[in-house]
Formats: C-alpha cells, sequence, structure tokens
C-alpha cells in the first residue's frame, strides 16, 4: 500500500536543506572573507618590508656619506662628533627609524691575537688577558683560560693551548657536537660557540671587542675603560677615569699627543698601540615600518682620500 507524505512533513525537510544550505554558504562566504583579508595583510607586510629594507639601505648610505663628511673635517675621531650621536627616533612616512654609528677601533680586535704567520701573537694576548680581568663577574684565571679557547679557535693547529685551551676534543663532546673552525673568525658572534664563555661573559665582551680588518691599534678618544685597561699592565683606574673624561672634555688631537701626556707618559705606551683616527666603523639601523621591524648592521671601511666604503653588512648582527 503506497504512503503518501503530509505536506507539513516535506515542508521541514525543505526548510531543514535550506539551512543547511545557508549554513554551507555562510561557511564557504567567511572562509573566503578570511582568505582574502589574510591576503590583504600578506600583501601589505610584503610592501612595508620592502619599504623598510629601502629606508635601510638609505641610512648605510647615508652613514657612508657622513664619515666622508668627517674626514674632510677633522683628523681625529672623538665621541663628540655628530656621527657618534645616535638617532633614537626619527619619523617617517608609516613608521620610524633609529640607529647609532660605533667606533670598531675603539674597541680589541680579536683577530690580532693570531698573527700574519698565523701563529700566536704574545703581546695581543696578554693584551686580551688584562681586557678581560678589567669586566666584571671574571673569576680568578678565567681570564687565561677564555684567551687560550678564542686562539684555538683561530689557529691552524689541533693542540689545545694552555692554560685552558679547547680544541675538537672539547666540542665534539657537546650536543650536538661542532668543530673548531681553525680560522679566522668571520663574527663576534662565534664567542657564543667558545669553551668558557657563558651568555654573561659574552654580553660583556659584544661591547669591547671587534672582528675587522686592520691592525690592534686603539682609538683613545673612544674606547671604554676596559679597553683602556688593557693597554698596559701598569695602567690604573685612576688613569683610566682621566682618559674617560678626557674623551668628553679634550680629546686628543694626535697620537703624539697622547703618549706624552702626563696622565700616560710613564706607561711606555707608543703610536704601534694607540690612534686618535679610526678607520673602521659599524652602523645600526633599524626600520619599524606598520607591523614590519627590520635591523641592520654594516661594516664600514673608511681610507685617507678615498670614499667610505660598506665591507660587509646583514641583517640584525655582523
Amino acid at each position: 500500500m503506497m504512503q503518501i507524505r503530509s505536506p507539513r512533513r516535506q515542508s521541514g525537510v525543505a526548510m531543514l536543506t535550506a539551512v543547511m544550505v545557508v549554513a554551507f554558504a555562510t561557511t564557504v562566504a567567511g572562509a573566503m572573507m578570511v582568505k582574502q583579508n589574510l591576503a590583504v595583510h600578506r600583501s601589505a607586510n610584503i610592501i612595508q618590508e620592502d619599504q623598510a629594507w629601502w629606508y635601510l639601505v638609505g641610512l648605510e648610505q647615508w652613514a657612508c656619506s657622513l664619515m666622508d663628511r668627517d674626514l674632510e673635517d677633522n683628523q681625529y675621531d672623538h665621541l663628540g662628533e655628530p656621527w657618534a650621536t645616535p638617532i633614537d627616533f626619527l619619523p617617517v612616512d608609516e613608521g620610524v627609524l633609529s640607529g647609532r654609528m660605533i667606533d670598531l677601533q675603539g674597541r680589541f680586535n680579536l683577530l690580532t691575537l693570531i698573527g700574519q704567520n698565523r701563529q700566536p701573537d704574545e703581546a695581543r694576548k696578554a693584551q686580551f688577558i688584562r681586557l678581560l680581568n678589567a669586566l666584571e663577574d671574571i673569576k680568578p684565571g678565567q681570564a687565561e683560560d677564555i684567551t687560550s679557547a678564542v686562539m684555538d679557535w683561530m689557529d691552524d693547529n689541533t693542540e689545545p693551548g694552555f692554560p685552558g685551551g679547547a680544541e675538537d676534543g672539547v666540542y665534539l663532546s657537546k650536543k650536538p657536537p661542532y668543530r673548531t673552525p681553525n680560522r679566522a673568525m668571520q663574527s663576534v658572534t662565534e664567542l657564543r660557540l667558545i669553551e668558557g664563555i657563558s651568555p654573561k661573559i659574552y654580553v660583556a665582551l659584544i661591547d669591547v671587542v671587534a672582528v675587522r680588518p686592520g691592525d690592534h691599534k686603539i682609538n683613545v678618544n673612544t674606547a671604554s675603560a676596559p679597553v683602556l685597561m688593557s693597554l698596559s699592565e701598569t695602567m690604573t683606574p685612576a688613569t683610566v677615569e682621566g682618559l674617560l673624561k678626557r674623551q668628553i672634555d679634550l680629546p686628543f688631537e694626535s697620537d703624539e699627543q697622547f703618549i706624552t701626556d702626563s696622565l700616560v707618559a710613564g706607561l711606555g705606551l707608543t703610536t704601534e698601540d694607540v690612534t686618535v683616527k679610526s678607520d673602521y666603523f659599524q652602523a645600526e639601523s633599524a626600520a619599524t615600518i606598520g607591523n614590519v621591524r627590520l635591523s641592520y648592521v654594516s661594516m664600514l671601511e673608511r681610507k685617507a682620500g678615498g670614499k667610505t666604503r660598506v665591507i660587509m653588512h646583514s641583517r640584525n648582527t655582523l
């Protein structure tokens, strides 16, 4: 016997079907809107990142021009010059820029620990030990161990130095294991991998050391207290305090003026140890455009008679 469905039941099925269709359409429409919003934000971020990048490139070129003009003004570098004044907040279209210049010759050059013949430089080794001992939280004997480990990282052999040296035997036991490169450092960030350098020591070191071309001469007009302490084994905190005051009030205008000054005349320093004119600088900049923030670091080389040039750059750090 044929069963006849009531109109009321058929109407309920139709309504349920309509509700399901509407719900499905709403879900699809919502998903499409979310996808569209994501695409819009992604496109905006790409545009903002490109804008930030070109601002940073412009800042790098501006830094080179600034150093060229500085060389035309005088033949000595100090912390009272325009290049040494940081830019904390520079408004630009849709964002803000910031940056600073650092004199790398006001820091100890780690590459000079190994001499031209790939052998340890004993004078620079002693100077680096003095620098480490001038830092806070360095325990007795720790400076010698760290110095040996840093030199082992760069020398051309696999024999650990004494005391505290570290070669492959130490690093291969770490997780994950790695080897000593046995070549000149490419970046100060390599210090984080070296035996004996804790995060606290690393933070203290990155403001007083550099990895750069050139010699070991320290610019006494821009060096920090630990770096000044490293210049001589007879340097005293009182002398360093006097030198730091001179950096602000009356910077030295020549190497000879410095080594003959009454503050340091008895320390045995020569013009082979110090300088008042720098050739290497680091430009650090950051751009915040909309939701995008980029950082940029450049190493600049400035030579007399030539234009300042970029010899290395990267995002975030060198």
